[in-house]
Parts: C-alpha cells; sequence; structure tokens
C-alpha cells in the first residue's frame, strides 16, 4: 500500500527550518508529565480509574496468580502490573498466566530490577550501541495514546549480537526494548488505548536482519509483554524492507500482523521542496547529541510517572 501523508506529529515538514524549530522547541514528555502531575494532586486521578469490568478482571487475575502452583514469581507482582496483564488479556486468565511466567522467566534471565536507576543506564547503554535508532516517543495529552519513532536504518543486529562488542550487548538491547515500553506505557489510560509504532525504513538493508535476532526477541519477551499495538507504520519502504517484513510477520501476533502498515511518504517528500525526506532529519534536530537528550529526560519523565503508579496504585482503591 502506497500513500502520500503528512506525519501526525509534523505540521511543518515541508519546511526545513521550520521543522528544526519546531523539533527544537519540542517538549511533549513535558507537557503529558505536567498533565499528570496536576491529575495526581487531585482525589481521583482520570489516567488511574477502572471500568467495573476491568477491576473484575484484575481481581480475577490477583486471585489465580496467589493460588497459582507453577508460576515461580521472583518479586511479588504490584497491582498496576496484574492489572496491565489483565486488560491485555481482557479478561482471559489463562492468557495473562501464560504472559506474566514468560515476563518473569525474562526478568530472571536479565535481572530486570524495574527502577529507575537500572532503566537510564540501559537506555544510555543502548543509545551507544544504536545511536539514532530511538527518534522520539510521547503520549497523546488528549487521547493517552503511546506513540513511538524509531529508525530501523540506524539499527545493527551485529551489535546488538555482541560480536563486536561482549555477551552483554545483548541484554542492553533486550532490556532496553523492555523498559522503553515499560515506561512508554505510565498509566491505565495509556495501557488501555495503546501503542502506535512509527518506523523510518529508507536504506533498511540486510544488515540490518536477522532471523535469530528476531526469534530470540520474542522468545525470550516480546511475544509476552503486555502491550496493545494499534497500528505500525513503516514510511519508506523499499523492496528489501517489504520483504524484511514479511519474514518477520510468523513471529508477531495475530493483531501486530494487523497493525503493520507499509508504504508511507512524509508528505512533499517525493517532490523538489527542501523538506525533511526522512523521519530522523525532523526528529533529530539541531544534531544527534541535542535529540539524545532530549529523549534521555523524557524517558526519565515517563518512567518515573510509571514507577510512581506502581507503587501507589493499589485494586482496592482503583
Amino acid at each position: 500500500m502506497m500513500m502520500n501523508e503528512q506525519h501526525p506529529n509534523n505540521n511543518a515538514m515541508m519546511n526545513q527550518q521550520q521543522a528544526q524549530q519546531q523539533a527544537q522547541q519540542q517538549q511533549p514528555a513535558l507537557t503529558f508529565s505536567h498533565a499528570l502531575r496536576h491529575a495526581m494532586t487531585h482525589p481521583v486521578d482520570p489516567t488511574m480509574v477502572l471500568s467495573d469490568q476491568e477491576r473484575h478482571w484484575a481481581l480475577e487475575l490477583k486471585r489465580a496468580v496467589t493460588q497459582s502452583e507453577r508460576l515461580d514469581l521472583k518479586r511479588p507482582l504490584s497491582d498496576l502490573e496484574l492489572t496491565q496483564h489483565a486488560m491485555i488479556a481482557r479478561g482471559n486468565v489463562i492468557e495473562a498466566l501464560v504472559r506474566i511466567e514468560g515476563m518473569e522467566r525474562f526478568r530472571r534471565e536479565y535481572d530486570i530490577q524495574d527502577s529507575l536507576e537500572q532503566g537510564m543506564y540501559f537506555i544510555r547503554q543502548f543509545m551507544k550501541q544504536q545511536p539514532g535508532y530511538i527518534l522520539h516517543f510521547d503520549v497523546n495529552p488528549q487521547t493517552y495514546e503511546a506513540v513511538m519513532v524509531s529508525d530501523s536504518a540506524a539499527f545493527s543486529q551485529r551489535s546488538a549480537f555482541g560480536e563486536n562488542t561482549s555477551e552483554n550487548a545483548w541484554r542492553i538491547c533486550v532490556a532496553s526494548i523492555y523498559y522503553y515500553h515499560f515506561a512508554l506505557l505510565p498509566t491505565l489510560a495509556t495501557m488501555r488505548r495503546g501503542v502506535s509504532a512509527t518506523v523510518e525504513c529508507d536504506g533498511v538493508g540486510w544488515h540490518n536482519f536477522r532471523v535469530e535476532y528476531v526469534s530470540r526477541l520474542f522468545e525470550e519477551m516480546f511475544s509476552y509483554l503486555p502491550v496493545k499495538f494499534l497500528e505500525l507504520r513503516a514510511y519508506n519502504t523499499s523492496l528489501v524492507a517489504n520483504l524484511l517484513f514479511s519474514m518477520a510477520r510468523p513471529f508477531m501476533s495475530a493483531s501486530m500482523r494487523k497493525s503493520v502498515q507499509l508504504g508511507h511518504r512524509i508528505e512533499g517528500s517525493d517532490s523538489d521542496t527542501e523538506g525533511p525526506r526522512r523521519l530522523s532529519e525532523f526528529y533529530l534536530q539541531p544534531n544527534l547529541e541535542m535529540a539524545q537528550h532530549r529523549i534521555l529526560h523524557q524517558f526519565q519523565t515517563f518512567l518515573s510517572i510509571r514507577l510512581y503508579h506502581e507503587k501507589n496504585f493499589r485494586l482496592c482503591c482503583a
């Protein structure tokens, strides 16, 4: 499917100078965090309210986890995490228990602590390992839809597998992907709404893809993540990129496969204008170093909010 459209987070794609100014001034994570902090000072935080049905699902799952003889939990699950699993499974206790068991294996294998210190360490190391891969993430303060933007051409699977560094490289990669999604869903409202992913594919080649990487990522963690994917939009897909998506499809869930949309273009990128041709030209402004600094700040903000709710959310009071 080929289409020309305007990227949803950019009203100035036709003008490079305007795009640079907008990217430099953009602070969406602060906007969202300020809204949340305002909400948290009120008796009822609207981003952390459950429906009666969601509460019922979560309580049923909590009882099942307590009674399960199969689960070997590294630590007690928070009420927020239990609720997230229950919401994504929509009350299917067996499905939720399978995800919980898979995530617990992942946590034990890679010593995941769900802490601010560890999360910041991994995301910093990941940015050194894969510079320019993470372009942007945000949560819409009106709809609570989580948005993530990445550049697949900037991803080095050779670096992720540690062929040029050490075996610790894979831990940095997979743990960072976990923390990325953990921080991106800081409230019940964002968990309920879901994630929209946008991927830049211009320049993607066979060097960016290994079946072993995709298989290992899904087997160890991604298949068990309690995340609702709304759409995955791929920009500037070439023949190779389309083939790579086809090879990755067997590892995706049915809902993720359904969400994939190939062939998007930035509006005006096929003309002679001076606007950005790639998403990275908009987001990595004024340079990679400054852009990564903004991303780290956003990540810390989102992760802090998520950890606050992990500590304070109680099912009995939701």
